[in-house]
């Protein structure tokens, strides 16, 4: 499971979470806190803010910024396994089928 630093109980809001009653400065129904953009980091790496209401893999993000849209069936590959280091020389791109094939004979 992923655990990102922003947790549901944060999205919904704290008086929730605890079993404590609305009140009015509660969020209302349908409203929820968003995220405003920035970086969040997860276990599986950092997030960006895209500006257009969603968020992506920051190495995705820098990857497309400098070398335009991935291919449909590739993935963004870290090369020096760390998947908080999205400088742009430490990312290709590689298949799932070849990435499936590395992670078999890394064992």
């Amino acid at each position: 499971m992923n655990k990102c630093r922003f947790t549901t109980e944060r999205l919904l809001g704290n008086q929730y979470a605890r079993g404590n009653s609305a009140n009015r400065t509660s969020f209302k129904a349908g409203q929820r806190m968003g995220w405003k953009g920035g970086l969040q980091k997860c276990d599986d790496g950092y997030y960006v803010w895209t500006g257009t209401g969603t968020r992506m893999r920051r190495g995705r993000y820098n990857y497309e910024k400098v070398n335009g849209e991935i291919p449909e069936g590739m993935i963004i590959y870290h090369i020096d396994g760390d998947c908080y280091n999205d400088d742009i020389n430490n990312l290709t791109l590689l298949t799932r089928g070849e990435l499936l094939r590395m992670n078999r004979n890394n064992k």
